[in-house]
């Protein structure tokens, strides 16, 4: 709760302090225990502890200090109405977030049982690889969130609508921005990276960058679902969606389909969810469906091909090389960034990001 304050006060760049500094702080600890060989497997524990502590510890005490709603009020503990607001809010969330859990840990132990550790090893780090595409798109989130809320509390459904959508094409935009490359050179990424990479790590981890596409693609719907509060609906359909990717998985693995099972498992699982969040934000904002489809998953698919087209044909031009992925990356880049601008932006949101453009370096020139 401390820390959602930050989001909805829009203290953003505080928050950004904290989790640069933890991360610095971390890196030059494993660079000390580089340099220092020893036994250092319960240190590192202890110290894994103690760089997530702290950091929450210091956000609480400035979150006290700064916003009176942080500060804990004895006679709310005992309000049955608040009490039942906030345990039914959080309690559908808990249950979302177990379903993920089970979704995560179950793959895991889905493909130890079908096909040992060896995959198992190819699966984690292609869930690796998905987090960081995605981790750009995460903070955008952050940063919208707030602004959804507020325009849905003053009741202001037309602009709830429009935050949603812009939501969902920037954050689908993020993640596109990096993923482009990879799919087209994701295998020599792999041998730049790991030299010898495990077994179908490349194609597990593209298809589990689809499905956080497709996940992306309705980020913006559930922020304005949460900003309504009436999450059980929603909540309760994400984790289905989540869950059912592990019968998906089985099914898929008894059939044949081999390691690749659980990235297919994972894009039903995304297109479940997808799903249910166009269907609630429908329900509770009257976000439609052509409006999503229009605003955001037409121009992000046109964007998509035009830009794949693009850097196929550099790949079929040039042999294997760090010269070939320069040229795709930069050339596909350049093509999403201009087709962004035209297709996925419309003529408002240009005027608005213009503007605060030339605002910024006029400030900065002065």
């Amino acid at each position: 709760p401390f820390r959602a304050m930050y989001v909805a006060k829009q203290y953003i760049a505080e928050l950004t302090v904290y989790d640069l500094s933890r991360t610095l702080v971390n890196f030059f600890f494993i660079y000390y225990m580089m340099i220092h060989p020893s036994d250092w497997l319960v240190k590192y524990a202890g110290w894994t502890c103690l760089i997530v502590f702290i950091p929450q510890l210091l956000i609480c005490i400035r979150a006290q200090a700064v916003f009176p709603e942080c500060r804990i009020r004895p006679t709310y503990f005992w309000s049955p109405q608040r009490m039942k607001e906030l345990g039914s809010f959080a309690g559908w969330h808990t249950f979302g977030s177990l379903a993920y859990i089970l979704r995560s840990q179950g793959n895991s132990i889905i493909v130890n049982k079908f096909f040992g550790a060896g995959i198992n090893a190819s699966f984690s780090l292609a869930s690796t690889v998905d987090g960081q595409v995605g981790a750009l798109s995460g903070a955008m989130r952050g940063a919208f969130q707030p602004a959804i809320a507020q325009a849905y509390g003053a009741n202001d459904l037309l602009l709830s609508r429009m935050l949603s959508a812009v939501t969902s094409k920037f954050c689908l935009s993020a993640t596109l921005f990096f993923a482009l490359p990879f799919f087209l050179e994701g295998g020599y990424i792999m041998k730049l990276w790991l030299v010898h990479p495990p077994l179908s790590v490349t194609e597990i981890c593209v298809l589990l960058v689809i499905g956080d596409l497709i996940d992306k693609s309705t980020l913006g719907h559930i922020l304005a679902i949460n900003a309504t509060g009436n999450v059980a609906l929603s909540q309760s359909w994400e984790a289905v969606g989540r869950l059912i990717c592990i019968p998906v998985s089985i099914i898929l693995c008894f059939l044949g389909c081999g390691p690749c099972s659980i990235g297919w498992a994972y894009i039903v699982s995304s297109l479940v969810i997808s799903m249910g969040r166009v269907y609630c934000a429908q329900k509770n904002i009257g976000l439609s469906i052509m409006y999503w489809v229009k605003k955001v998953a037409f121009p992000a698919v046109c964007l998509t091909l035009s830009s794949m087209f693009c850097g196929t044909l550099i790949k079929n031009l040039l042999g294997e090389s760090l010269l070939r992925l320069l040229c795709i990356t930069i050339c596909v880049e350049l093509l999403f960034m201009f087709g962004m601008w035209f297709l996925m932006l419309d003529r408002r949101e240009r005027k608005y990001i213009l503007k605060h453009l030339r605002t910024h370096l006029s400030a900065r020139l002065k």
